[in-house]
């Protein structure tokens, strides 16, 4: 049973952080707003500002 233990420790300790849910939901939230511009507030006029957009998120 030790040997149990101890490998659900070890797996515990290779858990990589998460970032929080209010840092999750900002990127999500910017993805959406790219990909439907009905949803953003600033105007997209070339394929630039769209890849600008991306490397921003």
């Amino acid at each position: 049973m030790h040997d149990f233990y101890q490998h659900i420790y070890e797996q515990q300790l290779a858990v990589l952080e998460m970032p929080s849910n209010k840092k999750i939901c900002g990127w999500a939230i910017r993805i959406v707003d790219v990909l439907f511009p009905e949803r953003n507030s600033s105007e997209m006029k070339s394929v630039d500002d769209v890849k600008l957009a991306f490397g921003t998120i």
